[in-house]
């Protein structure tokens, strides 16, 4: 029996209106994961070593007056679920703070990422402002806390954020709970397995930030009848906008195109003799 690859592309159109102001860019607030398990190996190198040295890559490359705030977790005690620490405020825009930060970091505790994104949410709530969140993390919760309802709640609340979480050498079957939290925040969730890979989910991450309007396109990839786990690529005809990509997880994928004509690829992810499929001048 051939395998059949239906795709469902959902197009909301959205009116845009011109604006002559030029409105200042939100914040980027990074959740660095220091827990004990950042001593892990990947090809030859520490976790830590490679992720501390793909951040500073990327914070180097973002505009010169791009705030980037900085909160570490587990750095400084062993065993304490409230370790949680801003080591570059919301309103930084000194590059140098967060690179000399990492480089400081000593991998040691636990992964209390519930606590940690109620800071980060909470500092938000009080300065009244508005910031694209993104977790990197090689592990789960390890302290009991419900990332998905923190920030379930917090959008309930009417606090504006977007959050992105990026699973660094994340083992199979780890990621349910950040995907929850992720979806909830109205952002992605990407898998990272090497500096390659980080480098890459980084920078994605780093563009779609929360001043780009949510998703004005779905797409939902179905084969023989069943969901599955697609990558999605976007491909501008314009070369003022940039290729967008998301990833379905056997879900549905929600991506924002700017007005203009698109290529879209979707291509399985699971094991399949199924082509990709593309529509053009979408």
């Amino acid at each position: 029996m051939k395998a059949h690859l239906l795709l469902i592309l959902i197009c909301f159109c959205l009116f845009l209106t011109a604006q002559d102001e030029k409105h200042e860019s939100s914040a980027l607030i990074l959740i660095y994961d220091a827990s004990g398990s950042m001593w892990g190996q990947i090809d030859g190198a520490s976790k830590n070593e490679i992720a501390s040295a793909v951040v500073t890559a990327t914070v180097a490359n973002l505009p010169q007056d791009q705030k980037i705030g900085l909160v570490a977790y587990g750095h400084r005690s062993k065993g304490d679920c409230k370790d949680v620490e801003f080591l570059a405020p919301t309103n930084n825009t000194d590059k140098s703070k967060i690179s000399a930060s990492l480089k400081a970091i000593k991998p040691l505790g636990k992964t209390p990422l519930a606590y940690s994104a109620t800071l980060v949410i909470d500092k938000l709530k009080a300065d009244k402002s508005k910031a694209t969140i993104i977790l990197l993390t090689d592990g789960i919760e390890s302290c009991d806390g419900n990332l998905c309802e923190v920030v379930r709640k917090a959008k309930e609340a009417g606090i504006e954020f977007k959050l992105h979480i990026i699973g660094f050498g994340l083992e199979d079957g780890a990621t349910e709970s950040l995907l929850c939290a992720a979806k909830e925040g109205e952002g992605e969730y990407f898998d990272a397995a090497d500096a390659s890979s980080l480098g890459a989910m980084l920078q994605r991450a780093t563009s779609a930030t929360v001043d780009i309007p949510n998703g004005n396109f779905t797409v939902f990839a179905i084969k023989n009848g069943k969901p599955i786990d697609a990558y999605i690529r976007a491909f501008p005809k314009s070369r003022d906008e940039k290729e967008v990509a998301a990833r379905t997880y056997a879900d549905t994928a929600h991506i924002y195109l700017a007005p203009g004509e698109w290529d879209i690829e979707v291509k399985p992810l699971e094991q399949s003799d199924v082509k990709a499929t593309t529509l053009t001048n979408v």
